[in-house]
């Protein structure tokens, strides 16, 4: 479709990034063709409206065109590797937020802990937020074994200290 004056190709989806996830899994047509564990160093909008993405994987430096590109990155990533195509408002909207590394867990539970909810907020805590991993998974009813994720930020968003260390120091 072509795009619209005042448009800027950045979407939401209602049920988050899983309506992604179901869309393209019902392309046919992309099967055998997606890239995933790939390190973009850039994308770039051409002239005539294409995307060409730089990316390596395996140690190999890959150059690819594309008519669209999806970004499922932190907004302070997307900005770095973002070259042209968005909008000014939107490239100062992700350079303006703050991300905050974190450390998440998946801990393995006999029954599901809760249904009511996808994810809980946990405030004056050490974790952020709880949440059920296995949501879009299982029915509603379902109350079988279980994953809660679990998600640890630093103090602030200069704080990277949980993500450098180990698994070994943070659970002894």
């Amino acid at each position: 479709a072509e795009r619209k004056s005042g448009e800027d190709g950045v979407w939401t989806f209602r049920h988050g990034m899983s309506e992604m996830v179901w869309a393209i899994e019902k392309q046919r047509e992309l099967q055998g063709r997606l890239k995933t564990g790939a390190d973009v160093q850039s994308v770039s909008v051409n002239p005539d409206r294409t995307v060409e993405l730089s990316y390596s994987q395996n140690g190999r430096s890959q150059k690819v065109k594309a008519y669209a590109v999806v970004l499922a990155s932190p907004a302070p990533v997307t900005a770095r590797i973002v070259k042209n195509g968005l909008s000014s408002q939107v490239m100062g909207a992700l350079k303006r937020i703050k991300y905050v590394p974190y450390v998440t867990m998946g801990v393995f539970m006999k029954q599901r802990l809760f249904r009511n909810a996808w994810n809980i907020s946990c405030l004056d805590t050490v974790f952020s937020s709880l949440n059920d991993a296995v949501r879009t998974q299982v029915d509603y009813e379902y109350s079988g074994k279980s994953v809660l994720g679990i998600a640890m930020p630093g103090s602030n968003a200069q704080d990277t200290t949980l993500v450098r260390q180990g698994r070994e120091q943070l659970f002894t």
